[in-house]
């Protein structure tokens, strides 16, 4: 197997044929092949040997606010809110109601692309449009070298940026001038969340039961897995200064509360009726209602199944909690404790 390192100090080892043909079995083939990160052990698309060290040494500011988490844990809630809570809260910012991921693009998103694959982008092709935009937002980048970090890079500060990759893939000193805000929601939510995602969208197309996805996620088998490392390295740094860590039952159950918590850890300031106009803004309803998380949600997105769609939900679902107790078996609930145990034993999850 070819593998190289990283300036983050991992190897990164192509999955092995036999691996892949497993892995590919209820899923769709990745084009650029599968990476294993070692230590770790984190499952990567292909293209992230390209932007592995980009990533690393990404300029980070100091009035940068990174948004990060494990997929399905309620980081588009949390980056709407943090956006909003520093440029939105008087309900009056021009761009509120443009795509989230114009106003907080998610830097990781380039290891899903080919980047090499913009040399043959033709005008019908479904990458175009993101290549215009690229184009229009840096006019003398270089889309072969990652189009999302370089739109980050450009992005007018104050920055809010998100990001699901794992602080052991970022560079060390991050948190010693930028603040993160950490989101971790209990592992049933999650696999219930998280299967629903992989069915919705092509470039996951998984089609195999939910009792085999479950498999697979406590296996560390689903992109950007393993679940329990990603949250254990954030969890071991939680008393840093500038790592706001939070759990998704908390923000549900007394938003309020947790919004003053934000407002103190990010030096915003906000008045009660501030909070209150972020509360509402940010609130389920009212971003399911404006379904702005992409710029492509025209009827015919490509990149969404539509009967999926239409049976089980959307992009923005149900945003509820407790949601796995009417949905997974009494055998799939141990089978996920019993993982959540071995490995997230000091982690105070709340499952209703």
């Amino acid at each position: 197997m070819a593998s190289k390192t990283s300036e983050s100090g991992h190897e990164l080892v192509e999955v092995s044929r036999p691996e892949l043909e497993r892995l590919e079995r209820h899923f769709t083939p990745w084009a650029n092949g599968l990476l294993r990160l070692r230590p770790g052990g984190w499952l990567f698309p292909g293209a992230f040997t390209e932007t592995a060290d980009k990533i690393y040494n990404f300029g980070w500011k100091e009035d940068d606010v990174l948004v990060t988490g494990f997929l399905k844990t309620g980081t588009t809630w949390l980056q709407e809110i943090l956006w909003t809570m520093r440029n939105h809260s008087n309900l009056d910012h021009p761009l509120a109601n443009t795509p989230i991921l114009d106003r907080v693009p998610i830097i990781d998103t380039d290891m899903f692309i080919n980047p090499k694959g913009f040399r043959s982008v033709t005008p019908s092709h479904p990458l175009k449009p993101m290549l215009d935009d690229f184009k229009k937002k840096c006019p003398d980048g270089d889309a072969t070298q990652g189009i999302y970090i370089q739109m980050a890079g450009v992005l007018p500060e104050p920055r809010t940026l998100k990001t699901h990759y794992p602080f052991s893939v970022l560079h060390p000193d991050l948190l010693e001038h930028t603040k993160c805000v950490y989101v971790a929601r209990n592992p049933r939510d999650v696999v219930v969340s998280l299967h629903h995602m992989c069915r919705l969208f092509e470039y996951n197309n998984y089609s195999g039961t939910l009792e085999q996805f479950v498999d697979y996620f406590v296996n560390g088998d689903v992109i950007q897995g393993p679940y329990w490392l990603h949250v254990k390295e954030a969890w071991e740094k939680r008393n840093h200064p500038n790592l706001h860590f939070i759990f998704y039952e908390d923000l549900k159950s007394d938003t309020m509360k947790e919004l003053r918590r934000l407002n103190d850890f990010l030096g915003t300031n906000l008045t009660a009726e501030q909070l209150d106009n972020v509360k509402c803004y940010t609130s389920f309803g009212e971003m399911q209602s404006r379904n702005n998380f992409t710029n492509t949600k025209r009827p015919d997105n490509p990149g969404v199944k539509k009967e999926i769609e239409k049976s089980d939900g959307g992009f923005f679902r149900k945003g509820v909690t407790g949601s796995w107790s009417n949905t997974l078996t009494p055998s799939m609930v141990e089978k996920i404790d019993e993982w959540t145990r071995k490995y997230l034993s000091e982690i105070p999850f709340r499952y209703k």
